[in-house]
Parts: C-alpha cells; sequence; structure tokens
C-alpha cells in the first residue's frame, strides 16, 4: 500500500483510553483477564494469541511495528510505526508496506532525540516513549529488559542487540506505568521477615491503638498486612478484613482466614467491593510506578481509604545499597497522587515524617475547585502592587547570612522557653541552619534539592521535603510541637502564593509557643519599590514592617514583636494558650515553668510517642563502640589506672613524634588522648589519622566522637556521614547514629538500627537497652519484652540498667 498522509501521532491520540501496550516479554504472571479490559490494547511486532490468552489476553486493536525484515504480515489491523520514515529503523518499510494490505503509519517525532542513552531503542520502547512525549498515559505489559525473550517461546539466554538497561529507562518516562516487577519486593521482604526481629512488630497496630481509630462493620482489605496483627485487631473489633502480603514468610503467620498472597499487581486482579482500603507503614516502601497501581486500585476497590506515609529515608538499606524508602516524597505529593482518586485529608502521625492520609473516592469527573492567585490587598499590601507570579532566578543564597538571624533567636527563644527543639521552614540555607542553635534538636524543612544537600552535610539533623504553596499539614506530632520554636527563614517573599504557607504556620503556631518569622524588607529608599515587583529577582513580593504585622494578624497570629534590623524584619508570634507562654504573660518565668510547658511523655497524650527525652545507652556512656566494649557491655568492667593511661599517652606521643606519618600511631594515639581526657589533642589525631589514610573509616569515627564531645557540630556530622559512607555496619557510628535518631524523637527508627545492632553482637547490652526502650515508647511492650527474652544473659551477667529494665 502507498504511504499514508497521517502519522503514528495522530492515532494515538485519537485513542480511546485507558491504554495497554503489551510487549513480548513473559509475564510474571497471567495477565490475560487484566488486559482485555483496556479500552484499546496495542500488540507490538510478531505477536502471538493463540495458546496464550490467559497470559496476554486476546483482544486487539492495533499492531506497532517498525516493519523490519523479520516481520510477519498480519493484515488484520491498523498498523504503526513508532519511528520516523527516514529513520534506521524503517530501513525495510517501503518493502513491507508494498507487500501489506493494511495502512503503515510512520511517525513524524525521531524518538531518538527522545532516547538519546539508546542508540537501538526496541519497537516497543519508542512507543513509550513517544506516548510520553504526546502526554497519553499506558500502561506496559510484557516488558522485563529482555530477560525472559517472548512470551510464546521463554528463553533466560535471549539475545538482543538493544539494550538490557530498557527497563530503567521505561520506569522513568512519565505518564508510563509498568505491570511488571519493578523491584523484588518478595525476596527482600521474605529476608526481613525471617532474620530481622523488628518486622515482627506492628507499626501500623501501635498507630491504632495509640490514636484509638474506631472501624466497625466494614469490609476492609489491608494492603502490606506484614504478619496480620493490624489485620487481626481491626477482625477482633467487628470488621471484615482481607489481609494482602507480598512475603510468604510473613504471610504464614497472619491469623486471619480472608488473606491473600501478593503485591500492587495482586490487587488488579481481585473483581471485589470493600468499604476501606487500608495501608500503614508500606507505602514508602514502593516505587513510584507501583504507587501507581495502588492508587488506582485502592479507587476501584474501596469506597474510602486510610493510609499512613513517611516522608523521610528509612535507617535500612536495601540488596543494593538502596534506601528501603524507595519513595521519600513531602506530604503534598501524596496527598497530589491520592487526590486524583480521593477526597484527601492529611493528618501528622505519631513520629515526626509520618502523616496519615485519609478520605472517600471522588465521584466520576469531579475536579477539585480552582483556585484565584492572590491579590496585593489580600495580602496586605498596596492595592496597585505587583508581585512576581514565579521566581526568575534561584538567589536565596544572596540573603542567607542575613536570615539566618531567625534561627539564632529562635534558639533564644528555645532556651527561654525551655523547649529543646528549633523547627526551620524553608531552609534553603543549610549551612545557616546546622551551626546555629547548635545546643537543640534540629528538623528542617525545605526544597528536595536543600534537602539532599543536608541530608549528606550534616546528617545528624533531620531534613524533610516539604512544598510551601501546597496546603498540607507538616508531619510533626502535636507533642513534638509543644516543647519547639518554629523558625521561617526569608520563606514568604519566595512564595507565588504565601496562603499555604501562612495556614500552616498558624496550624503550627495552635500546638508550638512560639514563632520566629524573618523576611526582607521593603523600603521606600528604592524607587518604584511601592509599586513591586521587587529587585531581588528570587522575590515575589515584600512587605514593610507594618504590612507584615498586618497580614499575620489577619490570619489571628498573636504578636509579640515587631522589628526591622539590616534590612529585614524580624516578627515573634507567640501561643497565649502555651503553659510557657501563659505564665510570661502572667508575670515572668519561674521555676515552675518548665514543668507546666507539655513535654512528649507517655502520659502525656496517648497521641504522641515519648520521645522528649534524649536516651543515653548504658547509663553515663555518652556513645559505645567496638573499642570500648569493656565500657559499654560490663558494668564492673575494668578501666585503666590513670598512671597506665598517662604513661601510655606519654609514649604514644614520642611514637607520633618519631613516625608523623604512621596513621597506625595517630589513631592510636587519638584513643588514648580520648582516654586520658585530652580531647583536644584526641581530635588533632584523628584528624591526621583521616589525612593519612582518607578511606579508614576508624579513623573518622574518631574524629567524630571527640569533635561531639567538643560540642564542633561542623567537624562531628560530616565525620559521622563519612564513617558510614565508608563502613555503612559500622558499629560504633550506627550507635552513635541510633542515639541521635533517638534524641530526634524518631523511636521507630532508632529501635531498628538498635536491633540491627543486636543483629551484629548480640551481647552489646548497649543495643539492647536502646531497642527496649524504643519499643516501649512506642507503645509495643511485647516486642521490648520479647527483645529481652531473647538476649538478655544470666543474672550474675547483666548490666544494673538492663536489670532495672526488666
Amino acid at each position: 500500500m502507498p504511504a499514508p498522509t497521517l502519522c503514528t501521532e495522530d492515532v494515538l491520540l485519537s485513542l480511546r483510553r485507558p491504554i495497554a501496550v503489551v510487549g513480548n516479554g513473559l509475564p510474571d504472571r497471567p495477565m490475560g483477564s487484566l488486559i482485555d479490559r483496556y479500552a484499546t490494547v496495542i500488540r507490538l511486532n510478531n505477536f502471538e494469541i493463540t495458546g496464550h490468552e490467559a497470559m496476554v489476553g486476546q483482544r486487539t486493536s492495533l499492531r506497532v511495528t517498525s516493519g523490519w525484515h523479520d516481520i510477519r504480515h498480519h493484515d488484520r489491523h491498523l498498523e504503526l510505526s513508532p519511528f520516523t520514515e527516514d529513520a534506521h529503523e524503517s530501513g525495510n518499510l517501503a518493502a513491507y508496506r508494498a507487500d501489506n494490505a493494511v495502512p503503515v503509519l510512520a511517525a513524524r517525532t525521531d524518538v531518538h532525540a527522545l532516547l538519546p542513552d539508546l542508540p537501538k531503542p526496541s519497537t516497543g520502547l519508542s512507543l513509550l516513549a513517544l506516548c510520553a512525549h504526546l502526554g497519553i498515559p499506558v500502561d506496559a505489559f510484557g516488558f522485563d529488559g529482555f530477560r525472559s525473550g517472548h512470551y510464546w517461546r521463554p528463553d533466560p539466554a535471549f539475545q538482543t542487540v538493544h539494550a538490557r538497561s530498557e527497563l530503567d529507562v521505561l520506569l522513568t518516562l512519565p505518564g508510563v506505568t509498568l505491570y511488571g516487577a519493578s523491584y523484588p519486593y518478595k525476596q527482600l521482604y521474605d529476608f526481613c521477615f525471617s532474620q530481622h526481629p523488628q518486622y515482627v512488630v506492628s507499626e501500623g497496630l501501635a498507630l491504632f491503638q495509640r490514636l484509638d481509630i474506631q472501624l466497625t462493620g466494614e469490609r476492609i482489605i489491608e494492603f502490606g498486612a506484614g504478619t496480620g496483627a493490624l489485620s487481626q485487631h481491626l477482625e477482633r473489633m467487628g470488621n471484615e478484613v482481607t489481609a494482602i502480603e507480598v512475603s510468604e514468610v510473613a504471610f504464614a503467620r497472619i491469623p486471619v482466614r480472608r488473606k491473600v498472597r501478593g503485591d500492587c499487581i495482586t490487587l488488579a486482579m481481585i473483581d471485589e467491593h470493600f468499604d476501606r482500603f487500608v495501608s500503614t507503614d508500606v507505602l514508602e516502601h514502593l516505587t513510584e510506578n507501583d504507587l501507581r497501581i495502588v492508587f488506582r486500585q485502592a479507587a476501584r476497590l474501596a469506597d474510602s481509604m486510610l493510609v499512613t506515609v513517611s516522608t523521610r529515608p528509612s535507617g535500612l538499606l536495601g540488596p543494593n545499597g538502596e534506601n528501603l524508602h524507595l519513595t521519600v516524597r513531602p506530604v503534598s505529593w501524596w496527598v497530589a497522587q491520592l487526590q486524583e482518586f480521593f477526597d484527601v485529608q492529611a493528618a501528622p502521625g505519631l513520629e515526626v515524617g509520618q502523616a496519615i492520609l485519609y478520605g472517600v473516592r471522588r465521584t466520576a469527573d469531579a475536579a477539585a475547585p480552582a483556585i484565584d492567585p492572590p491579590g496585593a490587598v489580600d495580602l496586605a499590601l498596596p492595592a496597585g502592587y505587583r508581585a512576581r507570579t514565579r521566581v526568575e532566578a534561584d538567589t536565596s543564597a544572596i540573603d542567607a547570612q542575613r536570615h539566618a538571624l531567625a534561627y539564632t533567636v529562635a534558639g533564644e527563644l528555645a532556651q527561654a522557653l525551655d523547649c529543646d527543639t528549633v523547627i526551620g521552614l524553608g531552609t534553603e540555607d543549610v549551612t545557616g541552619f546546622a551551626t546555629a542553635a547548635t545546643t537543640f534538636k534540629r528538623i528542617a524543612f525545605a526544597s528536595r534539592e536543600a534537602v539532599e544537600t543536608g541530608r549528606l552535610a550534616h546528617p545528624a539533623l533531620q531534613w524533610l521535603e516539604a512544598d510551601f504553596e501546597a496546603l498540607a499539614p507538616l508531619p510533626l506530632p502535636d507533642a513534638l510541637l509543644a516543647h519547639s520554636v518554629i523558625a521561617c527563614a526569608g520563606l514568604l517573599e519566595r512564595l507565588a502564593d504565601p496562603r499555604p504557607a501562612l495556614s500552616i504556620l498558624r496550624a503550627l503556631l495552635e500546638h508550638a509557643p512560639a514563632l520566629v518569622l524573618t523576611s526582607t524588607l521593603r523600603t521606600a529608599e528604592v524607587p518604584g519599590a511601592d509599586d513591586g515587583p521587587p529587585a531581588h529577582p528570587a522575590h515575589c513580593r515584600e512587605w514593610t514592617a507594618d504590612e507584615l504585622a498586618d497580614l499575620l494578624a489577619r490570619i489571628d497570629m498573636t504578636l509579640a514583636s515587631v522589628t526591622t534590623q539590616t534590612g529585614l524584619i524580624v516578627a515573634v508570634a507567640v501561643n497565649p494558650n502555651h503553659p510557657a507562654i501563659a505564665q510570661a504573660m502572667d508575670g515572668g518565668r519561674s521555676a515552675a515553668a518548665s514543668e507546666a510547658t507539655p513535654r512528649a511523655s507517655s502520659d502525656a497524650t496517648p497521641f504522641t510517642p515519648s520521645d522528649a527525652t534524649p536516651f543515653t545507652p548504658s547509663g553515663d556512656a555518652p556513645f559505645t563502640s567496638e573499642d570500648d566494649a569493656s565500657d559499654a557491655r560490663g558494668a564492673g568492667a575494668p578501666h585503666r589506672s590513670a598512671l597506665l593511661e598517662q604513661a601510655a599517652l606519654t609514649e604514644v606521643s614520642a611514637m607520633e613524634a618519631q613516625h608523623p606519618d604512621d596513621p597506625a600511631i595517630a589513631l592510636s594515639a587519638a584513643e588514648l588522648r580520648e582516654t586520658a581526657g585530652d580531647l583536644d589533642g584526641s581530635l588533632a589525631s584523628a584528624q591526621r589519622a583521616t589525612r593519612l589514610t582518607p578511606s579508614d573509616p576508624q579513623a573518622h569515627y574518631r574524629v567524630a566522637r571527640a569533635a561531639l564531645q567538643l560540642e564542633r557540630i561542623d567537624l562531628f556530622e560530616p565525620a559521622l556521614a563519612r564513617t558510614l559512607e565508608l563502613q555503612p555496619r559500622h558499629h560504633g557510628a550506627l550507635h552513635l547514629l541510633a542515639r541521635l535518631q533517638l534524641d530526634h524523637g524518631d523511636v521507630v527508627e532508632a529501635g531498628a538500627l538498635y536491633e540491627a545492632l543486636l543483629e551484629l553482637d548480640a551481647a552489646d547490652d548497649a543495643a539492647l537497652e536502646g531497642a527496649v526502650i524504643c519499643r516501649l515508647r512506642a507503645g509495643t511492650p511485647e516486642r521490648a519484652a520479647t527483645l529481652l527474652n531473647q538476649h538478655l544473659r544470666p543474672s550474675t551477667e547483666r548490666p544494673e540498667s538492663l536489670l532495672e529494665i526488666a
């Protein structure tokens, strides 16, 4: 047939949706019934159906082919090529058309430009890339990176000219969802449930019990049920529960009758109706590809949903060194993904970074209401003020040093109000935040780029991503906020729409005692400043002090002060209902003020973890490591006498002088100097060891130990990060990291680290004590008792602190 005038893109854009693209790889399970549900089914090249209906379905809407020499003529469906007429892959297209009974359309878009890293893309991937380019959502079946050969003739040794990395590229294409294996969940979680005791603990059950969530008389499907503790709890409350779990090890332990072993694709195979979809401590462990499947199927199966997500990295790594939280996104991202299917509400969970999402299924064609852009008067600006609609340049570093004042003031307020945490919002100045208020626990919410930088440079702090132009709560427990001061540094002027951020600030101040906000001062000395937009290209608008005070008063903030200095407005808002503020407003603080300030203790409220008080394992020891096991693991362990220590120190000092380039001597000197109390000398020796052997994790660990005791946070954080980078299972560094997690209030992550340390050394009493206390604070005393029973040695060997806990 002659070359047609239409092109491939014209047909693709006209297809009925949803669209399934069926590749020729072997699906990991029969997909036929699922594929046949699609309005349009596209198949590739020499596909076969007869005898394979159960695996790949039987419906075909059209075929996509390159017309290469080995392509057979089907003459039954319209045929498309994803390649242009002059592409290398179209070298035989004219001859193929001449013998074909149906038209074969070519593309006008060069897919090679869409796939620059793949010189020989397959027909299937080229089609998917073209659909992604056109904004056409498609679901892909039978794509496995050529690992299986063809489904009609499977061959693990299949040879191809195409790159095996095509599967990785496919998973990055926008709008393309793979119904196939994107991650080895079963193998990983079989290992976790059989080898890691903490996986027996149900975080979902703890959350339901602590928040007293009542569900009765519902048909519930729980996805990622683990060992079934929450499913059993829901069943006992009078619900009919179907538990879905991928791990065979965990599945065997699920006590409910209705259970299915499977993954996200299994959801697509279920043809039942449920009142509610429940999933806790699971979704962040999935790839974004598989999350799209879960959300879509949850809406198909259930009228409502209740899930929890973590917005921070896990403390554990997968088989290839990847973080076990495969999707780490802010609350606003999760809300946006679910909003397509459900009317979503969000609330903070029990821990920093945890959010609870819930809602009912959206009605068909229900659209989210449009939000009008803010007017100048809405934001307390002059009526004619012109704001930027977007930031023109990322020059936030220009004001970083000035806005760091917010963190300093917040630290001073935290000390005055007996708070132990400073929370930074819009913390793009990573260094400024990390070097301010260093005596407090610090949590930062910022852009993705700043968070990634912060996690690498300052791992001892908590860094979480947030979008302050999306109305979603920050994942901060109320009890944590009760003893935290908020610092918002130069954020409002950088936002095209600051209204969501203002709502977030107001919500935080319902529980926190005080908030410090800095904003760039608009001054009449600059010609045209009152007309806008600001001269600073990274600012959408700027306020005067009176205007900002008016804006904050409009959202019912109680202002303690609004001052200006060095081009900044510094506003302090307080929560008059907070006990510490109420007492200060009644005539100043007293010795009882700190007792009046709410703390996150087990008696304070049933909805919050008992994580306020920093916990140090093994009595007074500030940290533990392999090289001071005698101190950490035995209550009566002998210590070196002062004379012996001094003699050894004198000897090693002489050896250091004689052998300045010997890293082993430098490392020994660092240890001995620390033992003798010469922390500055210990730090100097350890730093010399790192210069001599930059890849020795123990040298970096020694720097971290000395720097921490000297309160040199600027040295401590990079040294700890480098230690764990070089040796992820470094015993001492993991102990220190666990302690820091606990100080930050994350009892679950700290508990996981302590239990991982117990697996490294079952006789590690410091790890046992830490794990037990974490589980007690997390509301899982059964797990704490199990740990004690498993690891506690005979009474004559028990450390006093463990004996007291037992």
